[in-house]
């Protein structure tokens, strides 16, 4: 969460953009995980608008003038140019950032090529996260079974002490 907060204000600051998001794909939506900016809703559809574009073609997109682009949807009613950008990782898109101005001339190649480089490094970051969170659900799932194990093992260890036991009581009666 702190890596998208600071990955979203650093292509905010940098792009002079005035709203933006970084979203995740989770079932056939993007679910907004970082916002700046006012937007109507926490989802989106992952087939409408520039961003299902990128999405789609698996490319940035740096839309100078949303008002000419048959496949903008207005979020906010003061974009007038728009950058989307898909989160590649291991050519597997796990997100995409988003950025939206009032003022185009904003949005300059540098700026869009810089959001291109954050984004990639951002789509690393969500990937080692969640296999971050996938390790630490194994780890607690191996320790639960470790803990069971080592239960049996104690109850193994206990029952052979008692069957050795109760096998030498007889015996010392009859010696």
């Amino acid at each position: 969460d702190s890596v998208l907060a600071v990955a979203l204000n650093a292509a905010l600051l940098l792009s002079g953009a005035d709203a933006g998001f970084v979203g995740l794909i989770e079932h056939e939506r993007v679910r907004l995980a970082r916002s700046v900016g006012g937007f109507p809703e926490q989802t989106m559809p992952i087939d409408k608008g520039i961003i299902a574009r990128a999405i789609s073609s698996q490319r940035a997109e740096l839309v100078p003038d949303v008002e000419s682009d048959k496949d903008y949807v207005a979020d906010l009613t003061t974009t007038r140019a728009e950058i989307a950008v898909p989160l590649l990782a291991h050519s597997k898109i796990v997100g995409v950032l988003n950025l939206e101005t009032s003022t185009p001339e904003r949005f300059t190649t540098e700026a869009f090529e810089f959001v291109q480089l954050l984004s990639a490094r951002v789509a690393s970051a969500i990937e080692n996260a969640r296999l971050y969170e996938t390790m630490q659900s194994q780890l607690a799932e191996m320790r639960s079974l470790y803990t069971h194990v080592s239960d049996l093992e104690q109850l193994k260890t206990h029952m052979i002490r008692v069957a050795a036991h109760d096998l030498r009581s007889p015996l010392s009666i009859v010696a």
